[in-house]
């Protein structure tokens, strides 16, 4: 077996370097499937227990819970197909790759970056998230949970990632008995100009552009940008996790700036009402 992930390692290499990305309404490419399946059968039957992804944090409905690689590779109840998955992502030689591929892309969509960071993005310094070391670029890859639904809700509102988000890639490994409705990833474009509250775009001033289900070993990856823009549908009750191993790689500087275009976030009719109110 550890063969046979060190050969998927090097193929999600390839899969990721190979073939276009869609340009609408963002870059963003889609593998599927991402991994071997008798490989992705194995990390399915041994996908850690929710317990040790919640690390003893307070579990709330339908929120994001994550296992970083540092945590991942050190813990003893991880089984060692998963830590040896890890070894093969959570390095520089991989995300090198990844970095050539996401570049001319940033590059394109936040022109200033560079500027910033002061080199070429392809001549950047990597290191683990994390472990201490001094870098240019971050990288971390994550097993990854959203807790059961109590009520039907999303995970996100729409947004784009953190200003220092580079890369984002979710492979998702949706659990065999999940037939709940939602949880697929849908792609925006802005409708008329961009408006933030912080990350968040509200809902009204976006249009849905694509959607891609919530499949088990697919895997999408998209370049972060001011507009990115990207959301969870919402899922109905559930006590089945949503699953995904989540790749990532971050600047230590950041790509772009939103302080121009955030709005104050608009109180509901009745609060101003009631606060209008007291001041009489």
């Amino acid at each position: 077996m550890t063969d046979d992930i060190e050969r998927e390692c090097l193929k999600l290499r390839e899969k990721i370097l190979n073939g276009e990305f869609e340009r609408s309404p963002f870059p963003h490419k889609m593998i599927d499937p991402a991994l071997n399946w008798d490989v992705y059968e194995r990390l399915e039957e041994t996908f850690p227990r929710s317990e040790l992804i919640y690390r003893n944090k307070k579990v709330v409905n339908n929120l994001a819970y994550y296992m970083g690689a540092l945590d991942t590779l050190k813990h003893p109840e991880i089984d060692p197909v998963w830590k040896r998955l890890f070894e093969g992502l959570a390095n520089p030689e991989f995300f090198r790759t990844v970095l050539e591929v996401v570049a001319p892309h940033t590059r394109h969509l936040c022109p200033d970056f560079e500027g910033r960071l002061g080199k070429r993005m392809e001549e950047g310094s990597l290191a683990l998230r994390g472990s201490g070391e001094e870098a240019d670029f971050y990288f971390d890859v994550q097993i990854s949970i959203n807790s059961p639904v109590l009520r039907k809700s999303r995970v996100r509102a729409i947004h784009v990632d953190r200003t220092v988000k580079i890369l984002n890639s979710l492979l998702y490994m949706r659990h065999p008995d999940d037939d709940v409705p939602g949880g697929e990833l849908e792609l925006y474009t802005w409708k008329a100009g961009r408006r933030f509250e912080r990350v968040n775009a509200p809902d009204d001033a976006t249009t849905p552009v694509v959607r891609y289900a919530y499949t088990k070993n697919r895997m999408l990856t998209f370049a972060n940008s001011p507009d990115s823009l990207h959301g969870v549908t919402p899922r109905s009750e559930t006590k089945i996790v949503r699953r995904y191993i989540n790749i990532l790689l971050e600047s230590r500087v950041p790509l772009f700036d939103l302080t121009e275009y955030q709005v104050k976030k608009m109180l509901p009719d009745r609060i101003k009402d009631f606060l209008k109110r007291q001041r009489v």
